[in-house]
């Protein structure tokens, strides 16, 4: 008989109610811009083109503050990429693909 793998996710909401408006924030004032995350909140977005990382990490935290401090407590961490940075990623980096 062959053996059989069972896998489960378990996916912790973090930012609890705020999960939604604060992805919802970010994709209305970016536009084009892909967002998820729960307290490390991943955006990627064509007008990070030519900005830094603290640059486009405070366009973002801009974004979530406008929320108020309880959504943007909720933020520890931002990560802000351009669509060709993801691409590149996901095609030089097996991990980054989930092929690890």
């Amino acid at each position: 008989m062959a053996k059989v793998k069972a896998e489960a996710t378990v996916t912790i909401d973090s930012l609890g109610k705020w999960q939604q408006p604060i992805l919802d924030a970010v994709k209305a004032e970016l536009h084009g811009a892909k967002a998820f995350g729960r307290a490390g909140l991943v955006v990627y977005w064509p007008g990070f083109h030519g900005h830094d990382v603290t640059k486009r990490q405070e366009i973002v935290r801009g974004v979530v503050r406008k929320l108020g401090a309880a959504a943007d407590k909720r933020i520890s961490m931002i990560m802000a990429l351009t669509p060709k940075e993801v691409a590149d990623l996901r095609n030089s980096d097996p991990e980054f693909r989930g092929e690890s």
